[in-house]
């Protein structure tokens, strides 16, 4: 299962508080646990993994 967790400048973007998501426990899978971010270019929001 790919588990995908954001961080807290994502997070805080999209107005949730970490104590509305689930925190998986770490997985051990091929994949791993991939991380969104967001970032600003020209004005606008990006995400990205």
């Amino acid at each position: 299962m790919l588990i995908l967790r954001c961080t807290a400048k994502l997070l805080k973007e999209m107005g949730i508080a970490r104590s509305e998501i689930y925190d998986f426990p770490h997985v051990n899978t091929l994949l791993g646990s991939w991380y969104a971010n967001i970032i600003f270019i020209d004005k606008k929001n990006v995400c990205y993994l």
